[in-house]
C-alpha cells in the first residue's frame, strides 16, 4: 500500500522529534537539507584510506556563508576500502568557538556518511535512520546534507553529493540521560526488554543482520545509574535488504535472505506490545517514504514492497507465532 506524496511527512517528523528531544542541537532540530561546502586536499584524503588515518585541514562553509576551520579524516572499516567505496566516510573535528551562531553550534566531532557508490545509497540509508527515529527516541538523530567538495590541490574537480551527519555518541547519551559503555560486550539478557524487542523487530523489518550486541558490532551501549537497564542503539544500515548497497550481496546475499529474527530475551507480552507499536506506525513510515522529495520513485516503491512483506507477517497471528514468538526462550513464553 502506497500513500499519496504529501508534506505530511515533515509534519509527522517534526511532531515525533519534538516529543523525543530533550536537548535539541541546532544541527538536528531541522528537517531541511543543509547545504555545505568542504574545501580540502581530496587526493590526500583518498590516500589515507590505505595508511594510518590522520586529521587533515579543511574549511567547512555553511549555507549562511560562514567559514569554519575544521579537520577531517577517513573513518570506518568496510566502507573506507577503495574497492568498496569511491569516496570514504569521514569524521569532522570542529572548533567550538568558531562554530557559534552556525548550525554546528555545540558540536565538536561528527561522523559523515558520504556517497560511497552514489547518492541513492546515501538517501536510502538516511530513510532507514528516519524510520527508526519514528519508532523510538533511542536512536541516532541524523541530518541530510548536500555537500560541494572542492579540492584545494586542484588535481580533482569540484563535485556535489548528498551525505548524512550523525548525532555524536556524546550528544546521544546526554539526550538519553546516560553514559556510553565502551566495549561493553553485554549479553542481550542485560538490556532493556522493550529496547531489545523494538531493535530486533526493526532489524528484521529492514533486513539487517550486520549487528551484534555481544560483539559491540554496529551498536552503541548506553548505561544508566541505579537499576535502569542499558540500551543498545544501532547504526550503520548499508547492509540492510531495504538499502541494498551494490556491494552487499557479495557478502550477505539476496535481500530476502537477510530477514532473520534473532531470539530476544524478553517476555512474550513485551514482544507483543512491540509488534502492536510497529502496526500502529505503519502509515507514518510509509508516508515518510512517499513524501521524500529526493528519493527516486522506483526506490520508494522497492522499499515499500520490502516493508509490505514484513507487515504481511504482522497481519496474521499464525505468522507472528511462527516467525517471532517461536524464537522466544521457553521461560519467556511462560511469563
Amino acid at each position: 500500500m502506497v500513500f499519496p506524496r504529501t508534506v505530511l511527512c515533515v509534519v509527522l517528523l517534526s511532531f515525533f522529534l519534538t516529543l523525543y528531544s530533550q536537548e535539541d542541537s541546532p544541527l538536528f532540530a531541522s528537517e531541511e537539507v543543509l547545504e555545505l561546502q568542504i574545501h580540502t586536499d581530496i587526493p590526500a584524503i583518498q590516500g589515507d584510506r590505505t595508511t594510518k588515518e590522520v586529521y587533515r585541514s579543511a574549511t567547512l562553509i555553511c549555507s549562511e556563508g560562514k567559514s569554519i576551520p575544521v579537520e577531517v579524516k577517513v573513518r570506518g572499516n568496510f566502507r573506507k576500502r577503495p574497492d568498496i567505496c569511491s569516496f570514504p566516510p569521514l569524521k569532522l573535528k570542529l572548533p567550538l568557538s568558531a562554530s557559534r551562531e552556525t548550525p554546528f553550534d555545540g558540536q565538536s566531532k561528527l561522523k559523515l556518511v558520504t556517497h560511497c557508490q552514489g547518492d541513492d545509497l546515501v538517501l536510502k540509508e538516511y530513510m532507514v535512520y528516519k524510520t527508526l527515529n519514528l519508532l523510538t527516541p533511542n536512536s541516532f538523530k541524523v541530518r541530510l546534507v548536500k555537500i560541494k567538495y572542492k579540492d584545494i590541490s586542484k588535481k580533482e574537480g569540484t563535485q556535489s553529493h548528498f551525505g548524512i551527519l550523525l548525532e555524536s555518541t556524546k550528544h546521544l547519551v546526554k539526550r538519553l540521560g546516560g553514559s556510553e559503555l565502551e566495549k561493553a560486550r553485554l549479553e542481550p539478557t542485560s538490556l532493556s526488554e522493550e529496547n531489545l524487542a523494538i531493535m530486533s523487530l526493526f532489524h528484521y523489518m529492514i533486513g539487517n543482520t550486520d549487528w551484534d550486541v555481544t560483539l559491540d558490532k554496529n551498536v552503541k551501549i548506553v548505561g544508566f545509574p541505579e537499576e535502569k537497564e542499558p540500551l543498545a542503539i544501532p547504526y550503520d544500515f548499508d547492509m540492510a535488504g531495504v538499502v541494498m548497497a551494490p556491494y552487499s550481496d557479495k557478502y550477505i546475499g539476496a535481500p530476502e535472505s537477510r530477514r532473520k529474527f534473532r531470539p530476544v530475551a524478553c517476555k512474550r507480552t513485551i514482544l507483543e506490545e512491540a509488534i502492536v507499536h510497529f502496526r500502529e506506525n505503519k502509515e507514518a513510515i510509509y508516508t515518510l517514504y512517499t513524501s521524500c522529495p529526493y528519493l527516486k520513485k522506483k526506490e520508494v516503491n522497492k522499499a515499500l514492497a520490502y516493508f509490505d512483506k514484513f507487515y504481511a507477517i504482522l497481519d496474521t497471528q499464525e505468522s507472528v507465532e511462527k516467525v517471532f514468538m517461536s524464537q522466544l526462550a521457553e521461560e519467556d513464553l511462560s511469563r
